[in-house]
């Protein structure tokens, strides 16, 4: 507020209270002036009440998705750990290949094969034109009952100090050493005759 005073002259003269040392007291506001102050507030604060809710529904659907994506994430995991235990196992059969059996027309042709396979005992893949070192294994193909037979006769020669066994047209023999006598086996009791 300023103050005024009187000059000789009556005029009115305006003092800075600024220059006397006095505060300004500021006019008082009206009360529509405060109400429309008050009411831009609330608008601007129901804006941000607005733009605070819509942030967490977005965040509550973006943690949704989060999950989801969690989820998914372990399912592949685990379809992938399927899916590499089987490719382990197609590795492991490739790699210990099933046997290939042939049959010939006439006994003479297999006997002439046979024959001939013990003079390339050390045959390998790379014989056949294949790029693997691996060696190949010429035998008669045998019955499951004489497959066993045979894994029994090996491991008894081998406790018992016999040095050969093969078979010869799906029989099983063995003997201690060359010009031995040759002994048929049969059965599992044969083996005992040792």
């Amino acid at each position: 507020m300023s103050v005024s005073a009187m000059s000789a002259d009556n005029k009115v003269t305006t003092r800075n209270p600024a220059k006397s040392g006095k505060p300004e007291t500021p006019e008082p506001a009206s009360l529509q002036s405060i109400d429309d102050k008050l009411n831009s507030i609330i608008n601007i604060l129901r804006k941000h009440t607005d733009d605070i809710q819509d942030i967490k529904k977005e965040q509550k659907d973006l943690a949704a998705s989060i999950e989801l994506c969690h989820t998914n994430i372990s399912d592949v995991k685990q379809l992938v750990t399927k899916q590499d235990s089987k490719i382990t196992a197609c590795e492991d059969e490739l790699t210990q290949p099933r046997p290939i059996i042939v049959k010939f027309v006439s006994r003479l042709d297999k006997d002439d094969f046979w024959n001939k396979r013990k003079v390339r005992r050390n045959l390998r893949a790379t014989d056949l034109g294949y790029s693997s070192e691996k060696s190949i294994y010429i035998n008669e193909s045998l019955t499951p009952a004489n497959r066993e037979l045979l894994k029994m006769t090996r491991e008894a020669a081998k406790q018992k100090g016999y040095n050969q066994v093969w078979t010869t047209n799906c029989s099983i023999f063995v003997r201690r050493e060359k010009g031995s006598p040759v002994i048929k086996i049969t059965s599992s009791t044969d083996l005992q005759r040792m």
